[in-house]
């Protein structure tokens, strides 16, 4: 049960992570503050799919 716990915990660790990049390179793009929210406000991460930032 604990080890469950903790691939939950290591997973939303993760998220947090990758939205935390996501919106860090969001922002730094040259898109307008109204296209910046439209992304952010409609974005999904997905777990396990191939990230190009790395």
């Amino acid at each position: 049960m604990n080890e469950h716990l903790e691939d939950m915990d290591v997973f939303l660790q993760t998220m947090h992570q990758l939205e935390d990049q996501i919106i860090k390179l969001i922002r730094s793009s040259d898109l307008s503050e109204r296209q910046q929210q439209f992304i952010l406000n409609h974005i999904l991460v997905i777990p396990g799919k191939e990230s190009c930032f790395d």
